[in-house]
């Protein structure tokens, strides 16, 4: 996919955080994302469609962050969108955009349906790790999840942030 993982997306993390504190901003955003029923999608039509689907979510998501977030692949269907110095309202339109790029993309699947996400985003202040913020972007996902698919939610800011 030509996509970071997730540990080069760790080192990017602590190199735009080095880059933050230099320039004063202290922030930076996480936006995790999941393609909806994915594994129908591989059942259904095979892995080759499979990953199509993958390459035109890649696309959608070039297309909708700014030129200054990074892109990483963390599992089979999983990616985080790095957005540094981005507040969590600005990280927040940037995946209510990406989510709706998915969701009108024309992927021509055999059965002619669409394809959708859902976004957990998290926002932390720097002093905290990778592992922090993807974890509170994870719970917001998996909330997504739960609340129908096809969404973003916004992961609670922690009490220590």
């Amino acid at each position: 996919t030509g996509l970071f993982n997730r540990r080069h997306m760790m080192e990017v993390l602590t190199q735009h955080q080095k880059r933050l504190i230099r320039s004063g901003h202290h922030r930076f955003c996480l936006a995790l994302l999941d393609i909806d029923h994915f594994k129908r999608i591989n059942d259904a039509f095979g892995h080759p469609v499979g990953d199509t689907v993958i390459l035109g979510v890649i696309a959608c998501l070039q297309q909708a962050v700014p030129l200054t977030a990074e892109i990483g692949r963390v599992g089979g269907e999983e990616f985080t969108v790095l957005l540094p110095g981005q507040d969590i309202q600005a990280s927040e339109q940037v995946a209510h955009a990406a989510r709706q790029a998915i969701a009108a993309h024309r992927f021509r699947l055999p059965d002619g349906s669409g394809i959708t996400a859902s976004f957990g985003v998290s926002w932390l202040p720097s002093g905290h790790c990778f592992d922090d913020a993807y974890d509170l972007a994870d719970q917001a996902l998996y909330a997504a999840k739960r609340a129908g698919r096809n969404r973003v939610v916004r992961a609670a800011i922690p009490e220590h942030a």
